[in-house]
């Protein structure tokens, strides 16, 4: 079984050091929380973004079917907002699954809001 040789072991924990490997746990590991609380704030700000711009993307693709709007329109606005959706999750999660379910919730608050706005609206 592999080892760190012996002029390593100061690296990683003194008391696992000085226990000679028999330290199952590093006791005082530590662990900077920025990032660990950032990105995911960051994910939750960025799939609120993407999910208004998603479903008022789609309040749009409607009334241009509707009104008999150009094709061109119609299929640019869903490969957009299809390519975007799955770029921006695909994105949270090679961040882990704490940035997907963030982006995930933004998503999903997005359309809340432009649910709730476009609703009264008409």
């Amino acid at each position: 079984m592999a080892r760190p040789s012996s002029g390593e072991r100061h690296l990683l924990d003194r008391s696992a050091a000085v226990d000679g490997g028999r330290a199952w746990l590093l006791v005082r590991l530590e662990v900077d929380w920025t990032p660990v609380i950032l990105v995911p704030l960051l994910f939750l700000a960025l799939g609120g973004l993407a999910g208004t711009a998603h479903f008022v993307a789609i309040w749009y693709d409607a009334r241009y079917r509707i009104e008999g709007g150009a094709l061109i329109a119609i299929v640019s606005l869903g490969v957009g907002r299809l390519v975007a959706t799955v770029l921006i999750l695909l994105l949270a999660a090679f961040h882990g699954w704490p940035a997907l379910l963030a982006a995930v919730a933004g998503f999903m608050s997005g359309r809340h809001i432009v649910m709730h706005r476009l609703g009264r609206a008409e």
